[in-house]
């Protein structure tokens, strides 16, 4: 149904969302650390 495929839209969205966060979190260290 159109629930479910918005329904898994969604989580992968957020899943990508928390994959981009973490990639992007160790660079902001170490950027922050460095400077």
């Amino acid at each position: 149904s159109l629930g479910e495929e918005v329904e898994k839209l969604t989580e992968l969205l957020a899943n990508s969302r928390d994959g981009q966060q973490v990639n992007v979190n160790p660079l902001v260290m170490s950027t922050s650390s460095t400077t």
